[in-house]
């Protein structure tokens, strides 16, 4: 029921936030949701929050939030903890 409200609501949008839109499905059925963000965005943006990483296959761009701070390059960017 959740991926066919998103995808009634959703007609081409410039951009498409999405808060945690897989936290409570499985894993397969949160990819699908995924792809359906991804499909329905057309040319527009995907801002998307997880705390899954496995969900961020698709991404173009990936950002860290840590401490405040975005972060594109964890790795190389994060202070040591």
């Amino acid at each position: 029921a959740r991926g066919w409200q998103c995808s009634r609501s959703l007609s081409r949008p410039k951009v498409v936030f999405a808060d945690e839109p897989t936290a409570a499905l499985d894993h397969v059925t949160g990819e699908r949701i995924v792809r359906l963000l991804n499909k329905r965005r057309g040319e527009g943006a995907l801002v998307m929050v997880t705390h899954d990483p496995s969900m961020l296959g698709e991404a173009d761009r990936v950002l860290h939030l840590v401490d405040g701070r975005l972060h594109e390059n964890p790795s190389s960017e994060l202070p040591p903890r």
